[in-house]
């Protein structure tokens, strides 16, 4: 049986790449890039917030 418990895998919100609702493509791709450097990762998805800093979407590779 697994035992892992997803707090213990998940990755902070924080560390996660996103950006506004508003924002362009080019503010996407970016943010993706940033969060490589950063964390070393490759991200596949930016979360999408409105100005309130409530998520709203995401936005993956895929969808660019």
């Amino acid at each position: 049986m697994i035992t892992t418990q997803i707090k213990d895998i998940l990755i902070p919100l924080a560390e996660c790449p996103n950006i506004r609702s508003n924002a362009t493509l080019r503010d996407a791709f970016a943010a993706l890039q940033k969060c490589q450097v950063d964390h070393h990762h490759p991200y596949r998805h930016v979360l999408v917030l409105d100005e309130a800093d409530r998520l709203v979407g995401q936005l993956g590779m895929h969808d660019l």
